[in-house]
């Protein structure tokens, strides 16, 4: 039994793929925005469904599944690298070694263009507190309650996968 993709499925996948630039040019024209990548995702969204219906034939169900499935793989994707990339803690280092450092003050100091290590802890605590995961009073962090329910999640899911504290 020979197995093939019939051409409605050709085209929403292929339009999938084809549409991804719309993302990165995108995000990258709004960059340093909290909002940029979902707006970008949403723009590709709409510029697929539009050279979908416009170029290709008529279209089942199975056909806008496919291309929409593959379309949300390629963000989750796009987006596990943006996280790598902006959030790599380890990556970072990398850089900053490759560029001279050679002691731990060095690094710590260089880290992030010179805004150091400090600038690294507030800047992660500003989005905890963003998205509601912590609060502060008085100079003190407090966990939410959205924040216990995340810290749980993430400690079973460490364990259940043998990520070690830090990691």
């Amino acid at each position: 039994m020979t197995w093939m993709l019939d051409l409605p499925q050709i085209v929403a996948t292929g339009a999938a793929v084809a549409t991804f630039p719309v993302l990165l040019v995108a995000q990258a024209a709004r960059r340093g925005r909290p909002w940029a990548l979902i707006a970008g995702a949403a723009l590709q969204a709409l510029v697929w469904v539009a050279v979908v219906t416009l170029l290709g034939p008529r279209l089942g169900p199975a056909d806008w599944l496919a291309g929409g499935s593959l379309l949300v793989a390629l963000w989750l994707g796009w987006f596990q690298v943006i996280s790598v990339l902006h959030r790599g803690f380890s990556l970072q280092l990398m850089v900053e070694l490759a560029k001279g450092a050679e002691t731990r003050d060095e690094l710590a100091a260089r880290y992030a263009n010179g805004r150091g290590l400090d600038w690294l802890l507030d800047k992660r605590i500003r989005g905890l507190e963003a998205v509601k995961l912590a609060r502060r009073h008085d100079q003190v962090l407090q966990i939410t309650p959205r924040g216990l329910f995340v810290a749980r999640i993430a400690r079973l899911y460490k364990h259940l996968t043998g990520i070690g504290a830090g990691g």
